[in-house]
């Protein structure tokens, strides 16, 4: 398994081995994703979310190559589930669009087992994106200078 990492918080983030860093223009993605899956003989592609641009880009060198992709995406079908899907999600997804087709199929279903609810954090969800944030804020030449104290991010 190899993971591409495109900006800071991806590398921060990624605990892992097999790590790349692309540090190209998002125009040079392309070549070097269907070099990345040639030379490390990539059978699949694993994306969360389809919309992105480079996403976008990444599944149309798939199409080409002929690599299956699949989709995560958080919880479009239920709350605090993630779905994964084959070639795409959302708009993409090859799931039927009558709703008929899922009323049917929920009567031959036992009930949803209990699960815990996964709680919504801004304050998480901000930390998470700071590192993202500032090394964009540092490719463009934007000077940040702020503190954070206690809940807030000034």
């Amino acid at each position: 398994m190899w993971k591409v990492n495109f900006n800071g918080g991806d590398r921060l983030t990624w605990r892992l081995p097999n790590a790349i860093d692309f540090t190209g223009r998002p125009d040079e993605w392309p070549d070097a994703l269907a070099r990345i899956i040639a030379f490390r003989e990539i059978t699949d592609v694993v994306l969360f979310g389809d919309c992105r641009p480079l996403h976008s880009a990444a599944i149309a060198v798939c199409a080409r190559l002929h690599i299956p992709v699949h989709v995560f995406e958080e919880g479009y079908i239920r709350p605090d589930w993630v779905t994964l899907e084959l070639g795409g999600v959302n708009g993409n997804s090859t799931l039927p669009r009558d709703p008929d087709f899922y009323v049917n199929c929920a009567r031959d279903l036992p009930p949803a087992p209990e699960h815990r609810p996964v709680p919504s954090s801004f304050k998480t969800r901000a930390l998470q994106a700071l590192p993202i944030t500032l090394q964009i804020c540092s490719h463009a030449g934007i000077t940040v200078i702020g503190t954070i104290i206690g809940r807030g991010i000034l």
